[in-house]
């Protein structure tokens, strides 16, 4: 089998005392024939001198280069910075920490060479405190209940993609957590390997904040929903449209039904009329939103097979 060419892809943010050992460490696996290709370093705004210190690497090594942001814009950006400037038939996404050892990436590369399309490094004994631990351990064991993709370690932060797995998505802020679930729903084949996890030496974690969580569950219930409606978003606004427009009916004739049958005037029962029209009125706004979002849906449907015709043309 002929030797795919590797793009090593390094996301950092302030990892100045970890990056030069990192590269050292590529270098030696490339200069042992374990990996062929080159390494991009993008620097994601850091305040100390990793983006210098890439530079001189950069200076140094030919098949190295840099691409530097001028503020810090989270690691979603820096990896959709890097993809149109990666060369290789395959992209490794690696942290830049040292908490993974860039020895474990030819058994990525193997899995890859084997059929699979997306390859996540599976840290089975992970050497980080219990705060860290446990709210990943809750994500991991919700992601695989939402998405149904048996993989233990959502969030890994080394991973291996073949090229046009990654062209064809689209990382908005902090996605890059989902980019498993996301390139499973698109139909490409996602497996994992055990790769070695190492405790933290150098600066400090950048993630793991009450916040961030928080922001992950919120972007997981978004996502599990886009999944489920974006090709048929008549689905929920549309049943939805028709609940709501029964219910109100129900307590509209239940009204209508106490003054004809029991004489009670319309006056006694003033707030069932206001909700009867509320619910009928909010059930046909919700109805009309899925016809527009239907339309809006089958528009993109039709954009997209126009950009795939395009590109099978240009082929």
């Amino acid at each position: 089998m002929k030797s795919q060419k590797i793009t090593v892809m390094i996301p950092a943010y302030n990892e100045e005392e970890s990056l030069p050992i990192l590269i050292e460490r590529l270098r030696t696996l490339r200069e042992e024939g374990k990996i062929d290709g080159d390494i991009l370093i993008v620097d994601d705004g850091s305040t100390d001198r990793t983006g210098d210190i890439a530079e001189e690497l950069s200076k140094e090594t030919s098949y190295i280069g840099v691409v530097r942001h001028r503020r810090n814009l989270g690691k979603s950006a820096a990896i959709r910075t890097g993809i149109p400037r990666c060369t290789g038939d395959y992209i490794v996404v690696m942290d830049a920490d040292l908490q993974y050892a860039p020895e474990d990436i030819p058994k990525l590369i193997l899995a890859l060479d084997n059929g699979l399309d997306v390859v996540n490094g599976w840290r089975k004994n992970r050497q980080d405190s219990w705060i860290r631990k446990l709210p990943s351990s809750i994500y991991n064991s919700v992601s695989r209940f939402v998405f149904d993709l048996k993989v233990h370690d959502y969030n890994s932060g080394l991973k291996a993609f073949r090229r046009e797995v990654l062209e064809k998505i689209g990382l908005r802020s902090d996605l890059h957590r989902y980019v498993l679930p996301l390139v499973h729903q698109m139909g490409f084949r996602v497996g994992e390997v055990e790769v070695r996890h190492f405790p933290r030496k150098y600066g400090e974690t950048k993630y793991g904040s009450p916040v961030r969580f928080i922001l992950g569950v919120l972007d997981l219930i978004s996502l599990r929903l886009q999944f489920t409606f974006l090709e048929r978003p008549m689905t929920m606004f549309g049943l939805t449209g028709i609940f709501l427009s029964f219910l109100g009916g129900l307590f509209g004739l239940y009204v209508i039904s106490l003054k004809v049958f029991y004489g009670e005037p319309f006056g006694h029962h003033m707030a069932l009329v206001q909700l009867s029209a509320l619910l009928i009125l909010t059930g046909i706004q919700s109805f009309f939103f899925g016809f527009l979002a239907d339309i809006l849906a089958t528009t993109r449907v039709e954009l997209l097979n126009l950009v795939e015709k395009g590109r099978e043309s240009e082929e």
